[in-house]
């Protein structure tokens, strides 16, 4: 406990701005706010300084090696804390769709619940039924089942994220009390997602993080946005969901058998898919944001992502006899934000750069193997992959080319108009950063 007034899950606050608040704005006050209701297990995430570029490491000293850990247990909380308040009784489901490091930040959150409110209010249960793709590592599956401490349920559903958010959302239809927990779309995980960014400066010109559905940069550019600090997010160039909503002004979910015909392309075995960042469909609140503040994007080969993982490696991860440290070694989205920074160097001279490395969760052999397929490498691999630059819209659509089907880049190319997203699961029309 770090306070007893404080009761770490109850509904009194250390900060002025109710969690619940949340729901119609993400920004700086809110997060700030987020990263002083965290549990004792999440602690602030080190930072490694080199002359210009600072490396936040988010899963190091993270009980399950990853800040999805603070996103998730900001939703928990909120959802709890909000039925408390209501004087409910019964049991609170939440149903959980994830790829692997959301998952496993969801069991531990449901342990931590389910122990706090068997003590604390006695007369509420909880359920989570976590669903995760068969293309999920069975490394990350084991994992979530070990750290709920059976607590949480475990069920694989065939396919990619998108599949098992499908089934996630269906299976609480007309459930009283139960809450759909997104690992990226959703105010409460942005804002908890943010929170890793109070403990370093805010004086960055630069901040570049890695992209799925775009929780963690949405998070950066809300708390980064009273400043000059301009956010690039980076994702796999065979899954661009991000650069279409960003060009469509709406998102799109993209082909899933031209995702993997874009992968077979690549040449690039089966271990270098970046899992974590396979997202088909980008956040319908994430793209807001990223749209309101003009995020750029870029995106990354598996050559490319190779490439940086053995540099980062070499440089950051290696015991004293040369070896290895595998403990301190980052997943292959966890390190997708180091692209950004090999792709466009002339754009950081000089500038003071914060890189995110976002995810630990990586077995000793895959690491062995990309290591060994990294060797080919001798330089960083160019290619021409998409983006988006806020400034050049046509150039973007332009990138998309060869990346998605022919059919729905003429779709993208029908520019809309994003609209204010209704979660209708679990909040009331969203509020989008007005």
């Amino acid at each position: 406990m770090r306070n007893a007034a404080y009761k770490i899950l109850g509904t009194r606050f250390f900060a002025t701005i109710p969690m619940s608040q949340i729901q119609h704005k993400a920004t700086k006050a809110h997060i700030i706010a987020a990263s002083k209701q965290l549990p004792p297990y999440i602690k602030p995430a080190p930072t490694i300084n080199t002359q210009r570029i600072s490396f936040l490491n988010t899963f190091i000293d993270d009980p399950i090696n990853s800040f999805k850990s603070r996103g998730v247990y900001t939703k928990f909380k909120a959802e709890i804390d909000r039925k408390i308040a209501e004087g409910y009784e019964g049991k609170i489901i939440f149903s959980v769709a994830s790829e692997g490091n959301h998952s496993q930040g969801a069991a531990k959150a449901s342990a931590y619940f389910a122990g706090w409110l068997k003590e604390n209010h006695p007369k509420i249960t909880l359920e989570c039924n976590i669903y995760m793709p068969s293309s999920s590592p069975e490394q990350k599956r084991n994992k979530t089942e070990e750290i709920g401490q059976g607590y949480a349920n475990v069920i694989t559903i065939e396919g990619i994220f998108d599949d098992a958010k499908r089934q996630a959302q269906k299976d609480i239809q007309s459930k009283e009390a139960a809450f759909f927990v997104s690992p990226f779309d959703d105010p409460y995980i942005v804002t908890g997602h943010g929170s890793v960014f109070p403990t370093v400066r805010d004086d960055f010109d630069y901040v570049v993080t890695g992209l799925g559905g775009g929780g963690l940069t949405a998070g950066a550019a809300a708390y980064f946005k009273d400043g000059t600090t301009k956010i690039i997010g980076v994702q796999p160039a065979w899954v661009p969901s991000m650069v279409a909503a960003l060009c469509k002004e709406e998102p799109i979910e993209l082909d899933s058998k031209f995702m993997q015909e874009c992968f077979a392309q690549t040449n690039a075995p089966d271990f270098m898919k970046a899992d974590g960042a396979i997202i088909a469909r980008a956040g319908d609140w994430t793209a807001s944001i990223l749209e309101h503040y003009g995020t750029r994007v870029e995106t990354a080969t598996p050559q490319q992502i190779a490439y940086v993982f053995k540099a980062y490696v070499n440089s950051h991860a290696t015991n004293e006899d040369g070896s290895i440290n595998y403990e301190k070694v980052p997943e292959l989205a966890g390190v997708l934000s180091l692209v950004g920074l090999y792709k466009q160097p002339e754009l950081f001279a000089d500038k003071k750069v914060l890189c995110v490395l976002t995810g630990g969760n990586i077995a000793p052999e895959r690491v062995d193997k990309v290591m060994e397929y990294a060797e080919q490498f001798k330089h960083f691999p160019d290619a021409r992959t998409p983006f988006f630059d806020p400034n050049d819209t046509q150039s973007s659509l332009d990138s998309l080319k060869g990346w998605v089907s022919e059919k729905q880049l003429n779709e993208i190319s029908k520019l809309n108009t994003i609209v204010t997203q209704v979660d209708t699961i679990t909040h009331a029309p969203l509020q989008i950063l007005k």
